[in-house]
């Protein structure tokens, strides 16, 4: 208990390296679950986040459902610009009773969410028309002005799919592929619900929207949605007939 006053006294005086030198020269079966977290936390604040994470990792089994021990492997990982990584741990401490574990989980959240929209953009940016017109036929591209649009000829494309629910009514109509989008939509984007509209008709499919990286961002996803065969007709399960 004295040795751990003494760590707790170093750290408030901002003493990490002590704490790192006492504690690694001391024997290694005499460094317990405990003073492996303090050595953890220390080398978190000398920004040795390798060594932080080679000790804490070392005890996974015992820290698994210990709160500080998840969060500090969380803060490892995401003072090193890895939130994927970071996210479970937060999480996990959060879930059992760190409560400033849980304004990281937010952090988190926010840092992977800009980095994937960032991702996005610059994949948008830098795809030219060709490339982009190839990737998503059968539908096509079509520029109004203020707004654009996404169209498919339907009769042709993915027609089996519309075929498992032939009893039903399902015909593989310009309808059909509306219900099925409107699907995709909600589960898959619903971060474009707002933004990405449908204008189907008897014959054809069509999406619109004044946003054009938003609806790039549609129909790329949902072209490779409708390309996953196991994906596509669970989606379409849950598709209402118009």
């Amino acid at each position: 208990m004295n040795l751990i006053a003494q760590l707790n006294e170093w750290y408030e005086l901002d003493e990490h390296n002590q704490i790192i030198h006492t504690l690694e020269g001391m024997p290694e079966k005499e460094l317990t679950f405990e003073l492996k977290g303090h050595l953890g936390r220390a080398y978190n604040n000398d920004s040795a986040y390798d060594k932080a994470l080679k000790i804490l990792l070392s005890e996974s089994e015992k820290g698994a459902e210990d709160a500080l021990w998840n969060f500090r492997v969380g803060y490892a990982y995401y003072c090193q610009y890895k939130q994927d990584k970071a996210l479970p741990y937060f999480k996990k401490s959060a879930l059992l009773g760190d409560n400033t574990a849980k304004s990281w989980v937010n952090s988190c959240e926010k840092d992977l969410e800009s980095a994937s929209s960032l991702t996005s953009n610059m994949f948008l940016n830098n795809m030219d028309t060709n490339n982009f017109n190839e990737s998503i036929k059968p539908f096509f591209w079509v520029e109004h002005g203020k707004s654009v649009s996404v169209c498919l000829n339907v009769g042709q494309y993915k027609i089996e799919i519309f075929q498992s629910r032939e009893e039903e009514g399902f015909e593989g109509n310009g309808y059909d592929w509306g219900s099925l989008a409107t699907v995709f939509l909600e589960e898959q984007k619903p971060e474009l619900r707002e933004v990405v509209k449908l204008d189907p008709e008897g014959s054809m499919f069509c999406a619109y929207s004044s946003d054009a990286d938003a609806l790039k961002k549609f129909i790329l996803s949902f072209k490779e949605a409708c390309e996953n065969d196991s994906l596509i007709r669970d989606l379409f399960s849950r598709a209402e007939l118009d």
